[in-house]
């Protein structure tokens, strides 16, 4: 192909790009609202954007609310940013490390932590260990070790 039709696809194919760089957005949290029904963010996509009211889509059964600063992976369903909606809060200065292959965690800044480990072995890290159960607790082991 030419270079003078190199150009001319470029040129025509400009308008697409644009818009698909649009549909996608990398951010960061200013701040939340988790009172709503579907928790709002509010996100500096830099160089000046600020976006109030980023709604967050959260899976069903999950919910998290973020630290100022957490990252931010928006989507623009229209292909402009007057309507974006986050699709992933990730916090890189808490995230649990050095998980094994298929391992499920959840956690929290301070460093609790469920981790859903290989073998059937669930470990809990917490300062205090509550249950409160309305009717009853069962448990059915071979046997319990308790340390102290």
């Amino acid at each position: 192909m030419r270079q003078s039709h190199l150009a001319m696809l470029r040129r025509l194919l400009r308008p697409l790009r644009s818009r698909l760089d649009a549909l996608f957005a990398r951010g960061v949290v200013v701040d939340s609202n988790a009172t709503p029904k579907m928790q709002e963010l509010q996100v500096d996509f830099g160089h000046g954007e600020i976006r109030d009211r980023v709604e967050h889509f959260e899976p069903y059964g999950f919910t998290s609310r973020p630290f100022p600063g957490a990252e931010v992976a928006g989507l623009a369903p229209s292909g402009g940013r007057t309507a974006v909606v986050s699709v992933v809060v990730a916090d890189r200065r808490f995230r649990l490390q050095a998980l094994e292959r298929g391992e499920v965690a959840l956690y929290t800044d301070e460093g609790t932590a469920i981790v859903l480990g290989h073998g059937g072995i669930v470990r809990v890290t917490c300062s205090e260990f509550l249950v409160d159960a309305s009717t009853r607790v069962t448990i059915t082991a071979p046997a319990i070790n308790l340390n102290s």
